[in-house]
């Protein structure tokens, strides 16, 4: 080109090889680092650019019934590595936040700001976001409630249930999942709506038809049916009798644990709330493994909504159950992938960390005659108590345990110093891998993972030096009564 020229057909900026689902902003910059863009104007020497790239991420507002996400003047989608993104929430005419309303950026709750417009800001993205709602509900109409009473009772069979029937919020799945307690759980956890259990952003139209059922309306007297009865009594479950205080299951004292034994697969326990009970139930697929939670009212409470709440004190029973189980030989693909990258990483830091086993944690509910519904997530943790099986027992080993969830890692803390359990906060539910790595010095100074009494001597159960010895003796014994034998001779 002419001295002093311009250059106006530039060539774009050629995607980056072996991106693979990594987004790249591409750009000509007058060196390898990126520090000048290239400028083609006004050129009077031979000049070289070089392809620079910044990597990228998404922003995804995920929309939902009542309320609006968009991105403030300024903020756009993708964002380059570093950058920022600010968003702002409002709320539609007609509906209302509930006091589980929380905006959550990649599952994480933050904080709006304080006066309109409520907005928060991204800052220093190094990932791809999803911004989630959850808590927003349809304002009630006192006028429909006045021309639509309820019925008196008696009220339909369930496959009659009209509109008058109570029915559950939107916190369940509508894609039934119907596992029988010690039976495999659904390969897939289908979600749905804004609240533990599904997609964030979505919220459930539970019309009366698609209820999974009801059950007769309570009996005018204080105490529960004979079906209750018989419901409770075939849990075979300890019973605690609970009240209701705003929406959320209290009582006075300890918490209540449910959790199995060795050589029983389930146990339950029976949260009685006036006419009604909410069963917890703890599912362990092998009968030599023991699973539990440390608190089967905090369970109750993270999961189920006020409403159904009340629909319990006015005599439904609703059915909460945690299913755990080994899946060493059967781990979900994408589960297993994402640990196992995660071991790769982190034995450079910890080279004795060695994976012990595979687990699955999974949560379903069912109200009264219904379908069982799986539940993904909960409003609020709660303590998952895991036993290590005898066969990864061993003196001077420290468990930890990694949850795979959708993709996305975490490490888990054991909340007890129980050598042989381990209990975990946890508000979603999917796959786990139980990890160990071996102390050093445990082999000398603590107790053998043979036996589990004695001390060991080279790292090895002084039983069997025991039983070397005397096995030495014995042929000693043999050898020189057979030489006194020949001299005798």
């Amino acid at each position: 080109m002419d001295y002093a020229g311009t250059l106006t057909d530039i060539p774009p900026v050629p995607p980056k090889k072996d991106a693979g689902e990594q987004l790249y902003d591409g750009a000509w910059c007058m060196d390898e680092q990126g520090t000048a863009p290239a400028v083609f104007t006004d050129i009077t020497v031979d000049l070289t650019v070089y392809a620079v790239y910044t990597k990228e991420f998404t922003v995804t507002l995920q929309t939902g019934k009542g309320y609006t996400l968009s991105a403030e003047t300024g903020s756009e989608s993708p964002v380059r590595e570093g950058g920022s993104f600010v968003f702002r929430f409002a709320m539609e005419n007609g509906y209302q936040k509930t006091r589980h309303f929380a905006v959550k950026v990649n599952g994480v709750k933050v904080e709006l700001t304080a006066e309109e417009p409520y907005t928060y800001t991204i800052a220093d993205i190094q990932e791809n976001q999803i911004v989630t709602v959850e808590g927003v509900v349809k304002k009630p109409d006192d006028k429909d409630k006045e021309h639509d009473p309820e019925p008196d009772i008696p009220v339909p069979e369930p496959e009659d249930a009209g509109p008058d029937q109570p029915i559950p919020s939107g916190k369940l799945s509508v894609k039934p999942t119907p596992p029988a307690p010690g039976t495999t759980n659904p390969v897939e956890k289908e979600p749905a709506g804004g609240q533990p259990g599904s997609t964030p952003g979505q919220e459930a139209t539970a019309e009366p038809g698609d209820r999974p059922g009801t059950t007769p309306r309570p009996q005018p007297a204080g105490k529960p049916s004979e079906t209750q009865k018989e419901q409770r009594e075939a849990a075979g479950a300890q019973t605690v009798v609970v009240s209701a205080d705003n929406g959320r299951l209290v009582l006075s004292g300890e918490p209540v644990a449910t959790g199995n034994v060795k050589g029983m697969t389930d146990t339950s326990t029976v949260l009685a709330l006036r006419n009604g009970a909410v069963i917890v139930t703890v599912v362990c697929e092998e009968q030599e493994c023991t699973a539990g939670v440390a608190d089967s009212i905090a369970v109750a409470d993270a999961v189920l909504t006020p409403e159904q709440i009340q629909l319990v004190g006015d005599g439904e029973t609703i059915e909460i159950r945690i299913d755990v189980k080994d899946i060493s030989e059967k781990v979900p693909a994408q589960d297993k992938e994402v640990i196992e990258r995660v071991m790769e990483a982190y034995r450079e830091a910890a080279p004795g960390l060695v994976l012990g086993m595979y687990v699955d944690i999974s949560m379903f509910i069912k109200i009264g005659a219904g379908d069982w519904n799986a539940v993904t997530a909960t409003d609020a943790p709660v303590e998952v108590v895991i036993g290590i099986p005898e066969k990864l027992l061993s003196d001077g080993r420290e468990f930890t345990i990694i949850r795979a969830h959708n993709g996305e890692y975490a490490f888990m803390n054991d909340l007890d110093d129980t050598p042989d359990t381990i209990i975990i906060s946890t508000e979603l539910f999917s796959s786990y891998a139980i990890a160990y790595a071996q102390t050093e010095g445990a082999g000398a100074d603590g107790k053998c993972g043979l036996c589990h009494i004695c001390p060991t001597f080279l790292g090895i159960c002084c039983f069997v030096w025991l039983a070397v010895i005397l096995l030495i003796m014995v042929v000693l014994f043999v050898l020189l009564r057979k030489k006194k034998e020949e001299e005798e001779e």
